[in-house]
C-alpha cells in the first residue's frame, strides 16, 4: 500500500540512468534484509502505495513519474497517470537503490459478462 506524495525527482531519474541492479540483488535495502521484514502470513503481501505527482517528469521515461511512500515509509518511484495523485495503488517493485524502490503500477483486466450467471434456487 503506497501513499502517493508530491516530491522532487528521484536521484536516479535526474542522472538519466538506471541504478546498478547487481549490488542490490541480495535483497538488502538500507541495511535491512527484505526477507527479515515482519509480514502477516495470513494475508497477501501489502504493496499499496499512496501516490502523488512528481512535479518534474522522469528523464529516463517521458511518461509522468509518480512518487509515493509505503506503510513502512519507503519511497517508491513509478510511471503512472497524474489522476492517481492522492490515492492508494498497488505497485510491483522491480528494482531499488539504497533509498528508493522503483516499481510499476499493477493493472488488471476485467471482462464483464464473461461468466455464466448462477441459477436462482427456490
Amino acid at each position: 500500500n503506497v501513499e502517493v506524495l508530491v516530491e522532487g525527482p528521484s536521484k536516479w531519474a535526474e542522472k538519466g540512468h538506471q541504478p546498478d541492479v547487481a549490488q542490490f540483488l541480495p535483497g538488502w535495502h538500507d541495511g535491512v534484509s527484505v526477507g527479515q521484514e515482519p509480514r502477516d502470513t495470513s494475508q497477501e503481501p501489502d504493496n499499496l502505495v499512496s501516490l502523488s505527482l512528481n512535479p518534474q517528469p522522469s528523464t529516463v521515461n517521458p511518461a509522468t513519474q509518480l512518487v509515493g511512500r509505503t506503510k513502512c515509509d519507503r519511497i517508491v518511484v513509478f510511471d503512472g497517470n497524474p489522476r492517481l495523485a492522492g490515492t492508494l495503488a498497488d505497485i510491483t517493485i522491480h528494482d531499488c537503490t539504497q533509498t528508493t524502490l522503483i516499481g510499476q503500477i499493477v493493472t488488471r483486466e476485467v471482462q464483464h459478462g464473461s461468466h455464466q450467471l448462477l441459477p436462482i434456487l427456490t
